[in-house]
């Protein structure tokens, strides 16, 4: 179904935005404050309105394509000044991306922790093949320091004090790699917005840390049970 479509703001974007709709055999009406820009929507077969309330009166939908915040402020203003309209919804699209959260996205939250528990999963089995593969290769250093005297505590501490300064080096280069590629994405791309959250990064330091962790215990006491006249002996 065909609908009357209203666009205040007939610049570079508007302008041929309405363009568009009128090619694709809607009804456009508009307005901006340029009358050359109202000559452009006549010349293409749209209607030119002389304000933003008679658009919002007129069509079905308005869509705005304005050149800043204020800008747009104002018009909403204007059009809930309108009889009949001053209790309708008018969002921008800033408020519409600020209700993009977890609580307001059904399954949203659900979709995270899934995620998340994948990432650990794999973080745990990568984390615990890398080090039962490390205290495999190093059998006869732990001998070497078994038979010196260390005890199992050492072992351990040794092998999780390694797995942490792994995990942490990790992080870091997460984030640097993160960082980097969002200056990019950024600098491509413009228009488009990435958002930076501290609490997300903090969390996901912790998981790391702590799967990284997890994963490492049962290769470090499997390092400290070793024998060290077996742990000598192995080749």
């Amino acid at each position: 179904m065909k609908q009357h479509i209203g666009i205040i703001g007939l610049g570079i974007m508007g302008g041929a935005m309405a363009q568009a709709l009128i090619d694709a055999g809607h009804r456009v009406s508009g307005y901006d404050v340029q009358p050359a820009a109202r000559q452009r929507l006549k010349k293409a077969g749209g209607h030119s309105l002389s304000s933003c309330a008679k658009v919002a009166r007129s069509v079905d939908i308005v869509v705005t394509s304005l050149p800043s915040v204020a800008a747009l402020d104002a018009v909403v203003q204007e059009i809930k000044q309108v009889p009949g309209m001053e209790n309708y919804a008018v969002r921008s699209m800033q408020e519409y991306l600020s209700m993009m959260t977890p609580d307001n996205l059904p399954g949203f939250e659900t979709a995270i922790h899934v995620v998340i528990g994948v990432a650990v999963t794999i973080g745990f089995l990568v984390i615990f093949q890398s080090m039962y593969t490390a205290v495999t290769e190093r059998t006869r250093e732990i001998g070497i320091l078994k038979s010196l005297g260390a005890s199992k505590f050492y072992i351990v501490d040794a092998v999780l004090r390694e797995t942490a300064l792994l995990a942490v080096i990790g992080v870091i280069a997460g984030i640097i790699i993160s960082m980097i590629t969002r200056r990019v994405i950024v600098f491509e791309k413009p228009v488009l917005r990435l958002f930076w959250s501290n609490e997300w990064v903090l969390r996901a330091t912790v998981i790391a840390i702590v799967g990284a962790l997890a994963g490492a215990l049962y290769p470090a006491f499997k390092a400290a049970q070793k024998d060290p006249i077996d742990a000598l002996a192995y080749e």
